[in-house]
């Protein structure tokens, strides 16, 4: 994510791009020397409610008062209800997951900090295709090609579930038209297409060319 994330900025040629390692801002002490971080780490401890040691108001607070803008990435879990209407960036959040709650604690958190710095990302299920067994990530996708390359089993919920992915093409496509239009404040970022997860794991399964789907 984070190559591909370089290779279409550079290929922009709109933007000089570094790559850091996170051990790296703590000490940095060229932070104004950069108009954008786009922040793509995170402390697992942030998931178990330690919302004090996340990674992106670390990073707002280092560039308080500076010409850098924080990107984060948030997500559309913050607003935590389960039906499939369209939400607003004005539409109430009740995130009901851990992981909703800690991602809107983070938005508020930051707002506070740098008030004209920011740009959150609620991001819908981003493709990026990475099943490696103990790093790769747990997106909806990911989750279920690792269950058919194991078990030969796809797991979705009884009820029908309905879900907006996003590509990598796409979702760098937003990012560099945010940054030429120098945009602040938050926004939903989505594909606009629902899909069907009962679709979707039967065209997985056709693809792998065996497996079953089991819902509960």
């Amino acid at each position: 994510t984070l190559l591909e994330f370089r290779r279409v900025l550079f290929r922009s040629k709109l933007y000089n791009v570094s790559l850091k390692d996170f051990i790296e801002i703590l000490h940095y002490k060229k932070i104004n020397s950069f108009n954008f971080i786009i922040n793509c780490s995170s402390h697992k401890s942030f998931k178990k409610k330690h919302y004090n040691q996340d990674r992106d108001i670390f990073i707002a607070k280092k560039i308080i008062k500076t010409k850098c803008k924080l990107i984060m990435l948030s997500t559309a879990k913050v607003y935590g209800d389960k039906n499939n209407i369209l939400k607003r960036e004005s539409s109430n959040c009740r995130p009901t997951s851990a992981y909703g709650k800690s991602r809107y604690f983070v938005e508020k958190k930051i707002q506070k900090i740098i008030p004209n710095q920011y740009l959150i990302l609620r991001l819908s299920n981003l493709v990026n295709f990475d099943i490696r067994q103990k790093t790769g990530s747990s997106t909806a996708i990911n989750c279920m090609l690792k269950d058919l390359r194991q078990k030969k089993i796809i797991t979705i919920p009884t009820e029908k579930t309905i879900k907006d992915f996003v590509t990598m093409k796409f979702f760098l496509s937003v990012i560099i038209s945010c940054l030429k239009k120098n945009l602040y404040g938050v926004f939903n970022l989505s594909s606009g297409f629902s899909t069907d997860l009962n679709t979707l794991s039967k065209l997985l399964i056709k693809g792998y060319g065996s497996g079953i789907i089991q819902k509960k």
